[in-house]
């Protein structure tokens, strides 16, 4: 059995979607061959905002062993600014910056300011007191991290594989209006070609993203090994408790480029000409450190006469936002703008569910692909199509003869996390 090192900076019990990629390898790996050994940071804290994600906690070393792999929750002190950040709060706004931007330089300077340098400390003492793995898988972003696999490789001779949960440098939504926002781009740019050239290969989630990131590291092989879901939930799709009620439903993050207009313009278009109908909007988890995006708020406004209740909520616990799901009709979600690639995890969740999907607008690309083989996807280009879309659903809600096909359980299963473990650990198997 080959023993692979696992590192990620989120692991549960953090609740971010960035710790359920690396969860579910260690969950599965022991069935094809893989012993995991993950190394993370404490998780003793729930993260409902952006600055949670990097409270120190400084809990004595944990480590916990099953049959089937380990896991090691190590002390995270934090850099000088989170620690500022954690006594402070968000006064002294002048020297938090400055502080941001020398982590934000300087973690490229010199691997001593690297803020993921006790990964390595910690693993080099690992390999010195246990054995030296077949292989270390680094789970990014924070893409910082890759730098532990490039020492790793030249102190070591290390076989790293790069996991790229998004592109880093070739990301297109990445800001670069400004010098300093440019310059430090110049920077991670050098860093991301001169670590991720030492990896043995790279993983990703989209097609698109292996091209780029291949052209920008010279043809460096790249694979495909997509999230998923952990377990399916599909039930008995039921009519509307209330025929006079249409319950729609985003889960997850707002994205700035994503916007509503073409599903605005559809909802109001299908309330007018079904006025006896209640149309409940729900964004679960879209508010972010008590901001809703404007893209959100833009289509609060748009549809402020139709819709009955508008709700945006921020990061909920498991039990109230399944059960936001069990009341939702109608799950959707938009393209991201002009950006090909783009693939977001909430929609392997949406299958999962067994639920009619609504994607607002067409990206021509990944999401497109990913929802035509499913049944109980509409696919709208213009207020026409979701008119239709609605209509068709809330018809055949209150018939009560919505229904998954046996081809849509298939394809359903395909995208669970089991299958993709497997996926990784052929790879794994063939290349190591």
């Amino acid at each position: 059995m080959k023993k692979v090192f696992i590192l990620s900076y989120f692991f549960t019990p953090c609740n971010l979607v960035g710790a359920r990629r690396p969860y579910s390898w260690y969950k599965h790996f022991h069935k094809f061959g893989i012993y995991p050994v993950v190394i993370t940071r404490h998780w003793n804290h729930p993260v409902k905002t952006i600055n949670d994600s990097s409270i120190p906690d400084i809990s004595a070393l944990k480590i916990e062993k099953h049959d089937w792999g380990e896991v090691h929750y190590l002390p995270y002190k934090g850099s000088f600014r989170d620690r500022f950040l954690l006594n402070h709060g968000e006064s002294w706004r002048l020297i938090r910056r400055l502080l941001t931007l020398f982590e934000l330089v300087f973690q490229f300077v010199h691997f001593c300011f690297n803020p993921y340098r006790f990964f390595y400390l910690y693993i080099e003492q690992l390999i010195k007191n246990t054995s030296q793995p077949d292989a270390v898988i680094i789970s990014a972003n924070p893409y910082p991290q890759f730098a532990v696999g490039y020492y790793l490789f030249k102190k070591y001779n290390i076989r790293w594989i790069a996991d790229y949960r998004d592109d880093w440098t070739t990301n297109t939504r990445l800001n670069k209006s400004g010098m300093v926002q440019k310059f430090i781009h110049k920077l991670e740019k050098k860093a991301e070609k001169k670590w991720v050239s030492s990896a043995y290969f790279f993983i990703t989630v989209t097609r698109e993203y292996i091209q780029k990131i291949e052209q920008l590291l010279n043809k460096k092989e790249g694979f495909l090994v997509l999230n998923g879901f952990e377990e399916t939930d599909i039930k008995p799709i039921k009519k509307t408790k209330e025929k006079n009620i249409l319950n729609l439903l985003y889960a997850g993050t707002v994205y700035e480029r994503q916007q509503f207009l073409i599903l605005a313009d559809g909802i109001n278009q299908f309330v007018s000409e079904n006025k006896e109908l209640k149309i409940n909007i729900v964004f679960a988890g879209a508010k972010v450190d008590g901001r809703i995006p404007n893209s959100v708020l833009n289509f609060q406004e748009q549809v402020k006469e139709f819709v009955n209740e508008f709700t945006v909520t921020e990061r909920l616990d498991s039990e109230t936002f399944n059960a936001h799901i069990e009341k939702a009709d109608v799950l959707f979600t938009v393209p991201y703008g002009n950006l090909k690639g783009e693939m977001p995890a909430k929609l392997f969740q949406y299958l999962s569910w067994g639920k009619p999907i609504l994607l607002g607008g067409n990206d021509r690309g990944t999401i497109n692909d990913f929802l035509k083989p499913y049944s109980l996807a509409w696919i709208a280009e213009d207020k026409a199509d979701v008119l239709s879309a609605l209509t068709q659903i809330n018809n055949a809600l209150v018939q009560d003869n919505l229904t998954l096909r046996e081809e849509d359980f298939k394809y359903i299963a395909q995208y669970s996390r089991e299958n993709q473990a497997q996926k990784l650990a052929e790879i794994l198997h063939q290349k190591i």
